[in-house]
């Protein structure tokens, strides 16, 4: 659904996100792997639970974040409240820091 600036789409499983232009266009995260580029835009991503038996939040994300990867040449950062980075796309391609699956040890 787009309304105005924003961009929201929902899973089957319960993940949510909406995708608006930032108002600042400074890349805000602690750590950048050296990236510096101006941000196009923030994406939000809402993880809700009990998750649909049989079906798996961070698995689509997992896949949501290689699909935009394969699909665009753009850059970006993957990070929880701008701290901890999970993946970013350079100019190498896609790369993963931290999984984003919950431990299960």
């Amino acid at each position: 659904m787009q309304t105005g600036d924003s961009l929201q789409g929902a899973f089957p499983s319960g993940l949510s996100l909406e995708a608006e232009k930032p108002g600042d266009p400074l890349l805000g995260a602690e750590d950048t792997k050296g990236l510096s580029f101006p941000v196009a835009m923030h994406i939000y991503l809402r993880v809700k639970s009990p998750e649909p038996k049989g079906l798996s939040q961070l698995d689509d994300l997992e896949d949501f974040i290689t699909r935009l990867a394969s699909l665009t040449e753009a850059q970006f950062l993957v990070t929880f409240q701008y701290e901890s980075l999970y993946y970013w796309k350079d100019a190498n391609g896609l790369h993963q820091q931290k999984s984003l699956k919950r431990s299960t040890t």
